[in-house]
């Protein structure tokens, strides 16, 4: 109901985003309405179903970002997603009867959960590939300082450095460069071939 939902904006402090929506239940968004346009935490709504447009004609706070047109709730949480940042909360309090779309309130329940789990597995899942980026990006760095260190250092040992010592740098220098110029090379690759220049040096 839409005083069940007045409630649950007021027990937050925090920057929310609020879900509502759903079938006609007879309900009066007015209140509803006035309570979301006054507090000053509710960043977006994202409205659906029948009662979208009728909840959002109560709001008069502009700067409350509005999406709508999600038909179901995968698409919901996609919308959620796109506006959504870290130490925000997102609350699911319809303020509406769910038939439109789900079968009950139950099943609208158990489908938010089930898209937040999900939402959730894939955004660790990013953070883990993005850990690995920053990592691999870094022994490229480190790999970069020790090349140009190596060449410098023969340059200004001239003719006063062993051949063959030479020589095996250089060759270790062409592997890190190598390794280097994949695309794919992993952090593990790029750290081995610096430890086998780094041994010669």
């Amino acid at each position: 109901t839409p005083e069940t939902t007045i409630a649950a904006v007021k027990a937050f402090t925090e920057p929310l985003i609020l879900i509502a929506g759903g079938s006609e239940k007879g309900s009066d968004f007015t209140e509803l309405g006035k309570v979301i346009s006054e507090v000053k935490n509710i960043k977006a709504m994202i409205l659906f179903g029948l009662m979208a447009e009728r909840i959002k004609e109560k709001i008069s706070n502009e700067e409350i970002k509005i999406l709508r047109g999600a038909k179901n709730m995968t698409e919901i949480i996609e919308q959620v997603r796109s506006v959504a940042k870290s130490g925000d909360v997102v609350v699911l309090s319809p303020a509406a009867a769910s038939f439109d779309m789900f079968k009950n309130y139950k099943e609208r329940g158990e489908q938010f959960k089930e898209e937040v789990k999900k939402a959730q597995e894939e955004a660790e899942r990013h953070s883990a590939e993005d850990a690995a980026k920053k990592e691999s990006i870094d022994a490229r760095n480190n790999a970069d300082s020790l090349v140009f260190t190596a060449e410098k250092a023969i340059k200004d040992a001239g003719d006063k450095a062993p051949k063959d010592v030479v020589e095996k740098v250089e060759a270790e220098i062409k592997n890190v460069k190598e390794v280097m110029s994949k695309e794919d090379a992993k952090k593990e690759d790029i750290e081995e071939a610096s430890k086998k220049l780094s041994e010669v040096l």
